[in-house]
């Protein structure tokens, strides 16, 4: 009995010794896990080309970048991985704060040009109708008018410039960004995802972007020619034309903004369900009928869902904080000189003709529509990219 005894102690040893240094060697492979994961997101990171990006972060200003916060968009996509990134919400307001100031000290001085210009054209005005010189009073008018065009057109032609550059920096992002975003998906098995949404986002990227650059920013000059032809005289009216344009301008962004929201917003619903089914399918499947190894193989598979989930969400949010970026300086830019013009206007009132006044609180009301052009773009750009940062996330 006690040889029996002796014998099953030499047996358990080595189990024994196996047992007591086995949590050492399973934290060594935890280790090497988690080293292999960081590893397989930073190459799937890296897989990917980001140069237009980082050409339009480039571009920016300098208050523009502080509102991006880091000096690539791959470096952005990591610090949101590894949640290491800073509450950039300090430098977001100081980057607003300082491109509103930098615009109200280009702005004023040529305002007060405007204000100045008017005011002398009304004291001389007042001074020949009191003489008698009705004709010398309309060609003075004229010409200070004249003057008054020249430097709001001025103006006026580099916001309409800003917008347009702004539209096809947008433009630029959506082609790449969204390319990136449809291939996690279908990397994670969202394939009917993909197919739904990828004509959307060809309507978004070429279609509705084309209708923004060729039509809605060609009706916003038509609409301020006809706003500097009715205050050239009190004879001459084009004030049904200015709101048939303007009308148009609102019907156009409202038909593509329902249209556009309904389809994608139906068929991302549609879509996300079918390929969860599918997932869930294929999980159970490889977890009920693969023998032995089949737990195994379908937590690694999760592991691999979770990590293209991971990427594809930080990619899509890097993308929207660009996108901010991006449209941050024009619109503060134009909402500045709609403010601008319109307080012009309100000065200009009691103290010149009413021509110039109107004029200029005319050309200030229009520029909503650049304010809306870049507003709306950019929320259907966010909405898309949060519909794609939805999809195929719970499985």
């Amino acid at each position: 009995m006690l040889k029996v005894k002796f014998t099953i102690l030499l047996v358990s040893l080595p189990l024994l010794l196996t047992l007591i240094y086995q949590p050492i060697n399973l934290v060594y492979a935890q280790d090497s896990t988690q080293e292999e994961f960081e590893t397989q997101i930073q190459d799937t990171i890296n897989d990917f080309d980001y140069s237009i990006l980082d050409k339009i972060l480039e571009t920016l200003s300098d208050d523009s970048k502080n509102i991006f916060g880091d000096t690539d968009f791959a470096s952005k996509i990591k610090s949101l991985i590894d949640g290491d990134f800073k509450d950039d919400s300090a430098n977001f307001i100081n980057a607003c704060l300082g491109l509103i100031f930098e615009d109200i000290l280009e702005f004023l001085p040529i305002l007060c040009i405007i204000v100045a210009i008017a005011i002398l054209c009304g004291f001389i005005g007042q001074l020949q109708t009191s003489i008698g010189g009705k004709s010398l009073n309309d060609i003075i008018h004229f010409v200070c008018y004249g003057i008054i065009i020249a430097i709001v057109s001025t103006l006026v032609v580099e916001v309409v410039s800003l917008t347009t550059e702004t539209l096809l920096s947008i433009k630029s992002q959506m082609e790449v960004i969204f390319p990136i975003l449809l291939t996690l998906i279908a990397s994670v098995g969202g394939s009917v995802s993909v197919s739904v949404f990828q004509p959307s986002i060809v309507l978004l990227s070429s279609g509705i972007m084309e209708i923004f650059n060729n039509i809605i920013v060609p009706i916003f000059i038509i609409t301020i020619v006809f706003i500097i032809a009715q205050n050239i005289s009190k004879n001459v009216q084009f004030s049904k034309f200015t709101s048939f344009f303007q009308s148009g301008f609102k019907w156009i962004i409202g038909s593509i903004f329902t249209v556009f929201f309904a389809f994608l917003t139906l068929n991302g619903i549609v879509a996300n369900t079918y390929d969860s089914i599918s997932i869930r399918t294929a999980k159970f499947t490889m977890k009920s009928y693969v023998p032995f190894v089949g737990g195994y193989l379908s937590d690694g598979f999760d592991l691999i869902l979770s990590s293209s989930v991971l990427i594809k969400n930080a990619i899509g949010a890097t993308g929207l904080i660009l996108l901010l970026a991006t449209i941050a300086m024009p619109i503060i830019k134009i909402v500045i000189l709609l403010f601008g013009f319109k307080l012009t206007s309100a000065i200009l009132e009691p103290i010149t003709d009413s021509r110039i006044s109107s004029f200029i609180f005319s050309v200030g009301k229009a520029l909503n529509m650049l304010v809306a052009c870049l507003l709306g773009v950019a929320f259907m750009y966010l909405l898309t990219v949060g519909i794609l940062m939805c999809t195929c996330n719970l499985f």
